[in-house]
């Protein structure tokens, strides 16, 4: 089995659940991007969202991305955006 070569196309998606029952997602893609800039686009969209629409004061942000869940606690996400 050959290796995709990085970057190339890549996609991010999010699942809202609101008040214990409306689900709804978000996504999006790009042409050209590597994997770890779609595994923080997700979360860093999914805020914007959040904070765009007031869906809510309670967050909790749930991903497979080691990345994802190593780098929002840091605050680096925080500072830059």
């Amino acid at each position: 089995m050959q290796r995709e070569e990085t970057p190339g196309p890549a996609g991010w998606g999010g699942r809202f659940l609101l008040a214990g029952k409306k689900v709804f997602e978000i996504g999006g893609r790009k042409d050209h991007a590597t994997n770890n800039q779609m595994e923080l686009t997700a979360p860093i969209e999914a805020l914007k969202y959040v904070k765009k629409y007031k869906t809510g004061d309670e967050v909790e942000i749930v991903s497979d991305s080691k990345y994802v869940i190593w780098e929002l606690p840091s605050g680096f996400l925080i500072g830059k955006k």
